[in-house]
């Protein structure tokens, strides 16, 4: 709950600045990401166990990701063959590697992604033990995976976890892709109120922040 809280205060910490007297119909929310086009700055996150919500798992992730025009991040221990994710996504597929198994069976891994077409690599390097989580215990579950969504200052995407987890848990397939629109646009709604008409226009100018959490270099 301390965390929760912590991060929950996080969030109203953080204050738009508004710009007024700036029209803007319409904005354009597409960006690059190692050197991929996305139509808005966020990517669907690996998420572990995701077919425990719905029997589609990555496979309807993957291909709401590629209607919706964004990339997809699947985790290294999937309910599904990764040929079969990267098959049904029309947009970018991403491989996230943990190294489990020993340098070998990552090699094999990173290997077995090339030849299917995964265009980018993904390393986890966060969590070299599982955390202790009574519940899950409880629950028999064993092994949880653990990712970073996003990085909100100067990042040119962000990884999308529990928004497009709860989707499938909903409505599978149809509950990602309404998940991915909802979002955008929220996003757009939000960017003419700032006043600006592309992504490429946000800076940080546009946000406050509290003064603890500006970092002072060397004097």
């Amino acid at each position: 709950m301390l965390l929760l809280s912590r991060k929950c205060r996080a969030f109203q910490e953080v204050v738009l600045r508004p710009r007024h007297a700036l029209a803007n119909e319409k904005c354009n929310l597409r960006t690059r990401v190692v050197g991929q086009e996305i139509s808005f700055p966020a990517i669907l996150a690996p998420v572990g166990y995701s077919r425990l919500m719905h029997t589609g798992g990555e496979v309807a992730a993957a291909r709401a990701a590629g209607e919706s025009g964004t990339a997809f991040i699947l985790l290294t221990i999937s309910g599904h063959k990764m040929e079969r994710v990267k098959q049904a996504s029309s947009g970018p597929v991403w491989y996230q590697l943990y190294v489990v198994g020993g340098r070998v069976a990552a090699e094999a891994a990173i290997e077995r992604a090339s030849l299917a077409g995964f265009s980018a690599l993904v390393v986890t390097i966060a969590t070299p033990v599982a955390r202790l989580r009574e519940h899950d215990v409880r629950n028999g579950v064993k092994e949880l995976m653990r990712h970073c969504e996003g990085d909100c200052m100067g990042a040119r995407a962000v990884l999308l976890g529990r928004a497009c987890a709860y989707g499938p848990g909903a409505a599978g397939q149809a509950g990602v892709r309404r998940a991915l629109e909802i979002l955008p646009t929220n996003m757009e709604r939000t960017m003419r109120l700032l006043g600006c008409a592309s992504v490429a226009e946000l800076n940080p100018s546009l946000v406050e922040v509290p003064d603890c959490w500006l970092i002072s270099g060397p004097d």
